[in-house]
């Protein structure tokens, strides 16, 4: 369910989405009101039938035991022959009446009976004939009437109104996906003026925290503390970018060996952090450092931590113990904090290490 209304809140998706919803119901549509018009053009067609069979009925009682001559001269004044509708009378050998005298005298080889029978089913009209009643004679004859299914269809304006529906359907159908469209738009270009206002929030951001790092500069140097405790271990505090330099110029020890950088930066948004909501995230990972690892303040919410004498492995063991523990803390739901690693090889200097790995130059990351 999320992935399908993503569909609809992605910009880059949503308009070929509404697309595809459109098509979607508009074959939907078509194929509930085809269906509709089929069912009400079959059961028109079945009640015409029923009312000419009735008609046939009727015509039967009044035919019979009548001569031949008295049934068609009957059957001329009482049903009009037209192309569209017509009757016509037989016995069990061959046709005594179809639709007028032209037609009777030219049926040709379709004067027997059974040719004449399926002559007229093939037509695919509406056929209905009578039961079997005596003329004068005594002979069995039949009457039947056969009629056009449109010429039936428009009598009652079935065709007309199928079309009317057709079309109104169509109307609406390009009315909805036209309004659908046009809101669509309308979100794309609210959404397309949020991502803009976005990026001025983010560059304002980033300007107020070289603002700040440049008015801080002073405080942060008055602020710095010594290296090592009572007891000669290295303190898990802060340190400046000089004081930091000095400790990667003093780390070619073997003894320090192996070392491992870990990056930890608050990642800036669409909002303007606080120093106090950094060094709050910042003291969360300090808690979570051992006493061989320092941690040092690079600029406004980028630090870097100096793990000595961890493996690259055990770095990422640390590291993911602390986002673990981080996305757990309810202080996850304000900052975004981001770690990355970098191992020192034992051919290589850390400092120059360090300056390969772009900490220093790489502001943005």
């Amino acid at each position: 369910m999320g992935k399908l209304a993503s569909l609809f809140t992605n910009r880059e998706k949503r308009m070929s989405a509404i697309l595809y919803m459109c098509l979607i119901l508009t074959i939907i549509g078509v194929v509930f009101t085809g269906r509709e018009l089929i069912k009400n053009r079959a059961a028109y067609l079945g009640e015409y039938e029923r009312s000419q069979r009735e008609e046939t009925e009727i015509l039967k009682a009044a035919l019979e035991g009548r001569t031949e001559e008295e049934m068609t001269d009957f059957i001329r004044r009482a049903l009009p022959a037209s192309g569209a509708r017509w009757a016509f009378l037989y016995n069990d050998k061959e046709v005594v009446f179809a639709q007028n005298d032209t037609t009777t005298q030219n049926l040709g080889a379709l004067k027997e009976t059974g040719d004449f029978l399926a002559y007229l089913k093939e037509q695919e009209g509406i056929l209905t004939v009578s039961d079997a009643f005596l003329s004068d004679e005594g002979e069995s004859c039949y009457i039947g009437i056969i009629s056009d299914r449109d010429h039936a269809l428009s009598l009652a304006g079935v065709t007309s109104h199928e079309i009317y529906i057709i079309l109104c359907l169509s109307a609406m159908t390009l009315i909805f996906a036209g309004g659908l469209i046009f809101v669509t738009g309308l979100l794309n270009a609210k959404d397309e003026s949020l991502v803009k206002v976005r990026g001025e929030l983010v560059e304002r951001n980033e300007k107020f925290a070289e603002y700040e790092e440049e008015l801080r500069q002073d405080e942060e140097d008055a602020n710095e503390r010594p290296l090592r405790d009572e007891g000669g271990q290295i303190k898990k505090d802060y340190y400046d970018k000089d004081v930091f330099q000095m400790l990667l110029d003093k780390s070619s020890d073997p003894a320090l060996f192996p070392i491992t950088f870990m990056l930890a930066r608050v990642v800036m948004e669409d909002r303007y952090y606080g120093r106090d909501e950094i060094f709050g995230a910042m003291d969360f990972i300090k808690e979570r450092l051992k006493n061989t690892q320092i941690l040092a303040e690079l600029g406004k919410g980028r630090f870097v931590a100096i793990l000595y004498k961890t493996e690259l492995s055990e770095a990422e063991e640390q590291k993911r113990e602390i986002l673990s523990a981080w996305n757990g803390s309810d202080k996850s739901r304000k900052l975004k904090l981001e770690l990355k690693l970098y191992p020192v090889m034992e051919s290589e200097e850390p400092s120059e290490a360090f300056k390969k790995s772009g900490f220093f130059e790489n502001r943005e990351e």
